[in-house]
């Protein structure tokens, strides 16, 4: 079993220039996953972690405007000044380039798990995952050296709800997903289960 306490922040990756009493409006670039109930950014910004921003908004007299970005654009976008803030991130990832720039933290603001999900009557042994569902752009840190050793195939969806029926119809052995957010899509169906066995983060 892998698992790493991963914590997320917000009011992330706040750039040394920028202090809050001088401005009243930051842009926070977020990615395209959708990871609600936690975040998604698609008509309306929503989640648990939108409002938190906006509580904390409201509490200083400042706006967020929120932009969606692809994750791999997110960090180049912070650097070159186009976006203030980053929402979520993890001073663990892209560790390397953040010691070239002045990077700032929140406080975590929540701790997760990540991990896989699989039909309740298979019990698969990490070497016999052949077909693995991930939303897009997902860091699937506790697979990395499984996914570097082994040939798995990936499949890849907008958010974790699209990945339940080609589960269930073995088109893919597992799904790599946020616990929260796979408990939410779910809705209460017992034939998916966490499968607490296989890597994950916590």
């Amino acid at each position: 079993m892998v698992f790493v306490r991963i914590g997320i922040f917000a009011i992330l990756l706040i750039s040394s220039q920028l202090v809050i009493a001088e401005q009243k409006q930051y842009i926070i670039g977020v990615d395209t996953n959708d990871e609600y109930p936690l975040y998604r950014i698609d008509n309306n910004p929503e989640g648990f972690y939108i409002d938190i921003m906006e509580k904390f908004a409201q509490s200083t007299n400042i706006k967020f405007i929120y932009k969606k970005l692809p994750k791999d654009n997110l960090y180049s976008s912070f650097y070159n000044q186009e976006i203030d803030l980053r929402l979520v991130d993890n001073p663990n990832w892209h560790a390397t380039t953040k010691r070239e720039h002045n990077v700032i933290y929140s406080t975590a603001i929540h701790f997760y798990i990540n991990g896989m999900f699989i039909m309740n009557d298979r019990n698969l042994d990490i070497h016999q995952i052949k077909n693995l569902g991930v939303v897009t752009d997902s860091l699937i840190w506790s697979m990395q050296h499984y996914l570097h050793n082994n040939k798995i195939d990936i499949k890849k969806a907008k958010n974790c709800n699209d990945l339940i029926e080609p589960l269930m119809n073995g088109e893919i052995d597992i799904i790599y997903c946020n616990y929260q957010v796979m408990q939410y899509h779910l809705k209460g169906n017992k034939q998916i289960v966490f499968a607490s066995h296989l890597p994950y983060i916590d």
